[in-house]
């Protein structure tokens, strides 16, 4: 292959894709949150959803814990000299997931929230 067609190609390869990247908890899925029902115990979600970002314990041996997980993805524009100027950006979307146990280490209440934004340069 000759080398300007080389350059073609790798740069056409950049163009198409984008750039993305995870953080927080992995197993905080549609699939998993929603199997979390009140009554469960504090082993059946930790199997679910895994180990909380935080856990905040009230005076009475109430718990509540908290996932977050962030997805990140900056458009393809953007790598590309100039015009990411213009066209680049990013998008992300926030996942939350709030559980609060009674002191019988039971399920009391759950709340799940979801953000999407998109940033344009």
């Amino acid at each position: 292959m000759q080398k300007p067609l080389m350059v073609l190609v790798a740069f056409a390869a950049l163009a198409v894709s984008g750039c993305a990247t995870t953080s927080g908890n992995e197993n905080l899925t549609d699939a998993a949150v929603a199997q979390v029902k009140a009554g469960m115990t504090q082993a059946q979600v930790r199997a679910l959803v895994g180990e909380p970002n935080s856990v905040t314990t009230s005076g009475n041996g109430e718990e509540i814990w908290a996932y977050v997980r962030m997805e990140t993805e900056t458009n393809a524009a953007t790598f590309i000299p100039v015009v990411g100027l213009f066209a680049g950006g990013a998008s992300s979307r926030m996942s939350s997931l709030t559980v609060a146990f009674g002191a019988d280490g039971m399920v009391k209440t759950t709340s799940r929230n979801h953000t999407t934004s998109q940033v344009n340069y």
